[in-house]
């Protein structure tokens, strides 16, 4: 179990920082030399993420820390749940992805954590559903560890928004960057080149 736990961390720590690091910068040369190239080094580099993202996915299904409290257990099946049905509902409408749910070590929540967490779901599989290109591809990253509990989110924007710089956040990211940070987190939602990303990030209980 804890084999599985370092290795995850390993293979999150050393490898995806690297490869975001070579899909944004060939996303600038796009910009800059509008080369074929580079669009394929970008798009070889997120396919790489997201094989990573998979495989991390399938080590942390193996690990049972935190089986001994049933609270925990009840909150992290919960948070999947929605992620399932955030998952059909975009398939539903020919969007292509998959929420993955890391779980590192025990990470209990609050009452008050688990329902801001299950809004902020709710509210980015709503946005990918009103404002992501019909066929277009996501990214749903949750990670839960006995510090922090971050979600991250990409999707491609509409290319109307994408011209215009337009920020599609709303009402609904008003509202929950405000209760993330009253709950001392941080909410991050914006236009970046070409794609919309979402990050957030709470503090959980010690």
């Amino acid at each position: 179990m804890q084999r599985n736990v370092r290795l995850s961390q390993r293979i999150h720590d050393s490898v995806t920082g690297e490869l975001s690091f070579i899909a944004r910068l060939a996303q600038q040369q796009i910009r800059s030399t509008d080369g074929d190239e580079w669009r394929q080094v970008r798009d070889s580099a997120k396919e790489a993420l997201r094989q990573i993202r998979q495989v991390i996915d399938t080590l942390d299904q193996t690990d049972k820390s935190g089986d001994d409290n049933p609270i925990v257990v009840g909150q992290v099946d919960h948070i999947r749940s929605v992620m399932l049905q955030g998952d059909q509902a975009a398939h539903a409408v020919n969007m292509h992805g998959r929420g993955l749910l890391h779980v590192i070590g025990n990470c209990s929540l609050t009452q008050k954590q688990e329902q801001l967490i299950i809004d902020m779901l709710n509210e980015v599989y709503a946005n990918i559903l009103r404002h992501a290109p019909d066929g277009s591809s996501f990214e749903l990253s949750v990670l839960m560890d006995s510090n922090a509990v971050q979600i991250t989110q990409l999707n491609p924007m509409p290319e109307q928004a994408t011209r215009n710089g337009m920020s599609r956040s709303g009402h609904g990211l008003a509202n929950l960057r405000k209760r993330v940070e009253h709950a001392d987190g941080r909410l991050v939602a914006r236009p970046e080149n070409e794609d919309w990303t979402f990050y957030a990030v709470i503090p959980v209980s010690p």
